[in-house]
């Protein structure tokens, strides 16, 4: 699984490259399949008085039928879509069970 985590106004990136087993992949593809069943909005947790100095969370998918991507900035409660939230823990777990760089 790759990875890039870019820090946008430190003008860095960083790319991670995730050896994942069979299970992780077949959890992934089914996933990645609830998540292209919907559209995305552009942004969740936008909104006219919140402040716009922290970070925004950009998620893009590409499969062979569809591509899609979104920023997310401190969604309310209940304003993700389930198959995107689904989606975002799913990546958050291997990532945190697989990268041993990490400080836990």
């Amino acid at each position: 699984m790759h990875v890039i985590s870019d820090y946008g106004m430190a003008n860095d990136h960083k790319e991670n490259y995730y050896q994942i087993d069979s299970i992780e992949i077949h959890a992934l593809k089914d996933n990645l399949t609830a998540l292209s069943t919907i559209n995305l909005k552009d942004g969740y947790g936008f909104g006219y008085d919140k402040p716009t100095d922290l970070p925004v969370s950009v998620y893009r998918y590409e499969t062979n039928i569809k591509s899609d991507s979104t920023s997310i900035y401190f969604p309310g409660e209940n304003e993700l879509p389930d198959e995107l939230l689904s989606f975002i823990s799913l990546l958050n777990r291997i990532i945190n069970e697989t990268d041993t760089l990490l400080v836990r």
